[in-house]
């Protein structure tokens, strides 16, 4: 038993990872990571929009977090327009 363990580590210990392996894996790792877009409800929409509708027209600063799969980014500013039609 205790050559099997030797040749076990022998064998891990000169693994080769093909570039193309690796950038695979890290691509996989990276989808994990992933969050799924958040659920509003119709209440937290109407928040939102009334509180762009009051920056645009008061040109007033809002700081806001938009969704980003990997990591959520904080915006900051004054909004100039509105796309109705996309809300």
């Amino acid at each position: 038993m205790a050559s099997k363990l030797r040749l076990t580590r022998i064998y891990e210990g000169s693994r080769i990872i093909l570039p193309e392996h690796r950038e695979a894996f890290l691509r996989d790792q990276k989808e994990q990571e992933r969050k799924g877009k958040p659920v509003l409800d119709e209440q937290e929409m109407q928040l939102i929009e009334e509180l762009i509708l009051e920056s645009h027209q008061e040109c007033r600063s809002v700081k806001m977090t938009v969704f980003n799969p990997f990591d959520d980014e904080i915006m900051r500013g004054v909004v100039t327009s509105i796309d109705k039609p996309n809300r």
